[in-house]
């Protein structure tokens, strides 16, 4: 499973299943009520209208940060502490943008889970923004969503953000 998913490290590999496991069912529900709606049967599969959605992002190495957080609630301030939370500060500092075209068949509402490949991971939408084709006045929809850790897809930030880039995802820097 860790070479089918392509992860260096076996811890990167049992987080995802662990993760994967306890999320299962609330993922399957989230999928049928963004196909179908609530309390709504789902509809046939030719009826089925899509709508092109560009989903944001940010993208960064998150574990910095969280490595430092976690040693300072277990040992209080010190100078490695600093430092760390320096570097993971410097880390989201540079984060970059990531956006792609997606098309569902329904919007998703702020707080719900998606999952957009490659990224294994929900995405949470943060905002809906509405807004129309100033050459057509067609509806256009931008989800924003929560940050990305690279760490999720690689142990290298550049190697993570070619994962992102051949999956479809524009990398804007």
């Amino acid at each position: 499973m860790q070479a089918y998913l392509g992860h260096q490290r076996i811890e990167s590999t049992l987080r995802h299943d662990r993760a994967r496991k306890a999320r299962a069912g609330r993922a399957a529900r989230i999928l049928v009520n963004v196909i179908s709606g609530p309390h709504r049967r789902r509809p046939a599969r030719e009826n089925l209208a899509m709508i092109r959605i560009e989903l944001r992002t940010l993208a960064h190495d998150m574990l910095i940060g969280a490595l430092a957080t976690l040693a300072e609630e277990h040992s209080g301030p010190s100078p490695q502490v600093t430092k760390a939370r320096w570097e993971g500060q410097e880390a989201r500092n540079s984060a970059v943008m990531l956006s792609r075209i997606v098309e569902l068949p329904a919007v998703p509402r702020p707080d719900d889970e998606i999952y957009a490949s490659p990224y294994t991971e929900p995405l949470i939408v943060e905002e809906v923004q509405w807004t129309t084709d100033p050459a057509d006045g067609a509806p256009q929809v931008t989800l924003f969503c929560s940050a990305v850790d690279l760490d999720v897809l690689a142990d290298d930030a550049e190697e993570a953000l070619e994962t992102f880039a051949e999956g479809g995802w524009v990398v804007e820097r």
